[in-house]
């Protein structure tokens, strides 16, 4: 269990630093890597960011369904957490989503 949260941090910190390099097909590439995460971890805070991740590729793929369930799923967990940044991030996803499907 510690090398699977080694490893997943990891690949959260690559997902940070190719967003600032602004490499976007890598960027979202390692966010599909994250998908096995979600039912290895039982940190809820982990669990709320893959999930944030999840939603913004779906959003960037204008899959905005898949989004919104992901995004649904982070801000239950967010606010049993009370983690107020965590909520904030979510409703900023949700926010970009909507904008997104005004298009």
């Amino acid at each position: 269990m510690e090398s699977d949260s080694a490893k997943l941090q990891a690949l959260i910190f690559d997902l940070r630093v190719e967003a600032l390099l602004g490499n976007k097909t890598a960027y979202y590439a390692k966010i599909l890597q994250l998908q096995p995460y979600l039912s290895r971890t039982d940190s809820k805070l982990n669990q709320v960011n893959i999930f944030q991740f999840l939603a913004e590729y779906h959003i960037a793929y204008r899959e905005f369904e898949q989004a919104d369930i992901y995004l649904t799923e982070a801000l239950r967990f967010s606010k049993r957490l009370r983690n107020y940044a965590l909520t904030a991030e979510t409703n900023r996803l949700f926010a970009k989503m909507n904008m997104e499907q005004n298009k």
